[in-house]
């Protein structure tokens, strides 16, 4: 549906970050990519669209500014996270 968002919590992130979805996602997989500054995807993950949140670990990621990517069927969504230490 519409008005599909994500939001990231926290953020700035240290150690783990929640990635909470927002609005009327239907069944099925959700994809998470987390990419880096220079556009290298450092994290991929899937979960179930219908778990509404999902925690990553983010420990071994160096600090700096990430783009987080959120897809799901022809839909995809895009925040920045920034990490901090």
């Amino acid at each position: 549906g519409n008005g599909n968002a994500f939001i990231l919590i926290p953020n700035p992130a240290r150690e783990t970050v929640q990635v909470a979805l927002i609005g009327d996602f239907s069944d099925g997989v959700c994809k998470l990519n987390i990419n880096n500054a220079i556009g290298e995807l450092v994290i991929s993950q899937e979960m179930n669209c219908k778990d509404a949140s999902i925690d990553i670990d983010i420990s071994k990621l160096n600090q700096g500014i990430y783009s987080v990517k959120v897809t799901t069927g022809n839909v995809s969504l895009i925040q920045k996270l920034t990490i901090v230490r």
